[in-house]
């Protein structure tokens, strides 16, 4: 006979435990992973919906938010769907193991409606940051100063600094101004002889005049008789005088010649100077890009790495831990495979990958955890991760390999000093970079073929001038390569940068820049010959001319000196 009294106490029992199981499980887990979530993370995590299998140990999340907990208002990552395959015995022990992950829809730093913190938080020291200024800082101080000085030399008005054709234009002022006061002494002593002449015709005709009249005249016509020879001692005087002048014509000229070589010498532009002022500004971007994705990954990172060690508590008894067999990690993903997106320029980027040995307690687990996901869309890119926090000096490696990625028109350079124009076109890019402990050393090389480049340059700059030079360099610079090495402490690493466009062009620019200076040179001294001839001849016209007539007025004045003998 069924014994009911001894049955249905026990099958109520069984009852209850599966309506528990079969109702409560969800709520008990959701709330379970989000208080050890929680703990690991020190800010809010919520679940929208848990579902569980217990045929296959399995759970599924819907919708979970991590809140970052150095910024509460954005979450540190959030995902559509997570299916997870727990390890049951583990489970049995307030252990979370997942054998096999898979998380759809992942998405980071997005925008929260509400705090993520779970109470106020003492300020930290943000060991993620990762200052590139006082590396790049030096970058913007190389400027486009050879630009501007070619520019100054090829624009300088140098026309108006010939010495040779200030004197010429100075001696030709000068000459007439000499001549005139000697035809002046020399009309003076024609006068004084008409005079004389008028004066004896007077005294021809009244004999009797005052005898002192007629000796003055006979004293001042000895005078001139004396004083009218030293004219042509004085023309003389004034003749040699005209080769002093124009030897000092030719002084002047071969000291414009000197100036103008001496104005037109440059040396070549420092080929890394040349690199830092084109580069520069495009490093400091993407170097900015770069410490933003390093600042974020590594804040996901410290959040989980630093959470408390979690203790498993039972309600009675003791816990005993031996060396031989160390506690393992309450929380640890084994594999997971995922899918999501991560912003891109003014888009995003679609993203797939797998990881293994997640957990907050990485000293536990006692071996680093590793990441590999590849991008589609605009950038196809294959991405490894590599985080070792198993002792006190953690270990982070990154390693990015873009076979094809598309660049953007941009320009190089300063676009109101110097720049050349890049059109749109495609390259490579590389990426290593170990983190070790407070230490980065790493390296970041781009290549892009079929390059061409226009040349841009503000007036100050130079501006046709200094454009025809960079027209001439660029012409044989087809290709880009470009290494930047990165070294030193995490917080204010050393940036060296290496291109193959500053030697190049610096070849090309020393090349164009000799050429131009030559023939701005030929061209100055051809105008300085050109306007110094025309000086010259219109200073011979000149003191021919007035040599011709103060000649003349000197044997006039002989001639009539003579008649009144």
């Amino acid at each position: 006979m069924l014994r009911w009294s001894y049955v249905l106490p026990r099958l109520l029992f069984v009852v209850a435990g599966w309506l528990l199981l079969r109702y409560g499980l969800d709520p008990l887990l959701q709330r379970g992973l989000q208080a050890t979530g929680e703990a690991a993370l020190g800010a809010k995590v919520e679940i929208d919906a848990v579902k569980t299998s217990l045929r296959g140990m399995s759970i599924a999340l819907h919708h979970v938010q991590a809140a970052d907990p150095s910024q509460p208002m954005q979450n540190l990552i959030e995902f559509d769907r997570a299916t997870l395959d727990l390890d049951g015995r583990a489970l049995m022990k307030r252990r979370y193991v997942v054998h096999q992950a898979t998380i759809n829809g992942i998405a980071f730093h997005t925008p929260r409606t509400t705090s993520g913190a779970l109470a106020p938080r003492e300020p930290e020291d943000d060991s993620t940051g990762i200052d590139f200024s006082a590396a790049l800082d030096p970058l913007k101080q190389h400027g486009a100063e050879w630009f501007e000085s070619m520019g100054e030399k090829l624009a300088a008005d140098l026309e108006s600094q010939f010495r040779s054709i200030a004197v010429a234009k100075e001696l030709a002022r000068r000459w007439p101004e000499e001549y005139g006061q000697m035809e002046q002494r020399v009309e003076l002593a024609e006068q004084r002889v008409r005079r004389i002449r008028d004066a004896v015709e007077e005294l021809k005709a009244n004999p009797l005049r005052n005898l002192e009249f007629y000796q003055q005249q006979i004293a001042d016509l000895e005078a001139l008789r004396r004083e009218v020879p030293e004219f042509r001692n004085e023309l003389e005087r004034l003749v040699a005088q005209v080769k002093v002048d124009r030897r000092s014509i030719i002084e002047a000229k071969e000291h414009d010649e000197q100036k103008i070589r001496d104005a037109l010498q440059a040396g070549p532009p420092n080929p890394q100077e040349l690199t830092e002022y084109l580069l520069g500004n495009e490093l400091i971007d993407q170097l900015n890009d770069l410490r933003k994705w390093l600042s974020r990954g590594r804040s996901v990172a410290t959040a989980v790495g630093k959470a408390p060690e979690l203790n498993s508590k039972s309600g009675r008894g003791f816990d005993f831990n031996f060396a031989a067999q160390p506690e393992p990690p309450s929380m640890l993903v084994r594999h997971v495979a995922f899918d999501g997106r991560m912003p891109w320029r003014n888009g995003e980027l679609l993203f797939t990958g797998q990881a293994q040995g997640l957990t907050h307690q990485p000293r536990r687990h006692g071996r680093p955890a590793i990441a590999h996901f590849r991008t589609e869309g605009e950038v196809e890119a294959d991405v490894w991760l590599l985080a070792d926090y198993t002792s006190d000096k953690p270990i982070e490696r990154l390693l990015v390999n873009c076979p094809n990625i598309n660049a953007p028109a941009r320009h190089f350079g300063q676009t109101e000093k110097v720049a050349l124009g890049v059109p749109r076109g495609s390259g490579q890019l590389w990426m290593q970079l170990d983190l070790r402990d407070e230490q980065m050393n790493g390296r970041v090389v781009w290549k892009q073929d079929r390059l061409s480049l226009e040349p841009q340059v503000g007036d100050r700059f130079g501006g046709e001038h200094v454009n025809r030079l960079l027209t001439r360099a660029v012409s044989d610079v087809d290709h880009l390569h470009v290494q930047v090495h990165l070294s030193g402490e995490l917080r204010r690493p050393r940036v060296r940068l290496e291109s193959n466009l500053g030697p190049e062009l610096a070849s090309g620019l020393n090349v164009a820049a000799q050429q131009e200076l030559i023939e701005r040179r030929d061209q100055l001294l051809a105008m300085a010959d050109k306007k110094l001839a025309e000086e010259t001849a219109k200073l011979d016209a000149i003191i021919e001319s007035q040599r011709q007539r103060l000649q003349a007025k000197i044997d006039d004045a002989e001639q009539r000196l003579v008649a009144q003998r």
